[in-house]
């Protein structure tokens, strides 16, 4: 079972994939269906069970059709590209992979403090925020006209 209790969904991703629109409407309910368990999947993205490629009869077992239904559905989504196949006959969701890389670069940043690229150099003389400044400046005028005290509410 998968360590990740949830997953970003595109909702306009899902409505825009051509592909996936040209399909019937049980083929992409099946889709999805089988999204939901390629993200219970291990290794995520695909559809095996125990390591090796899910069979048509564990499918459609899985999901509640009867065993031609799914096939035909599959063979539907499959000349429509909407997913991919290992050598070895996995179907993957080109998506998901796509998604869980981004994910684990994400965790692997936040593990050292954040996206390297996004990270500057600390600035080793930091300016104050603006109204200490001009309060700083209106202080160093008093002290050069040697004055005794600095009055605040003139400065702020």
């Amino acid at each position: 079972m998968s360590k990740r209790r949830w997953s970003k969904f595109w909702w306009q991703d899902h409505e825009r994939d051509a592909a996936l629109r040209l399909c019937s409407l049980a083929a992409q309910g099946l889709w999805v269906r089988l999204l939901c368990l390629m993200h219970e999947a291990e290794p995520y993205g695909y559809l095996c069970l125990n390591g090796h490629p899910a069979q048509p009869r564990q499918l459609a077992l899985m999901v509640g059709v009867p065993e031609r239904q799914l096939t035909r559905l599959m063979a539907e989504l499959g000349k429509a590209s909407v997913f991919s196949t290992t050598p070895e006959g996995c179907i993957f969701s080109r998506r998901l992979v796509r998604d869980r890389l981004v994910s684990d670069q994400g965790a692997a940043w936040g593990r050292t403090g954040g996206n390297p690229r996004l990270q500057t150099q600390p600035d080793p003389t930091p300016t104050p925020p603006p109204h200490i400044s001009e309060w700083l400046v209106g202080a160093e005028r008093c002290i050069r006209s040697r004055c005794t005290h600095v009055d605040r509410a003139e400065h702020d």
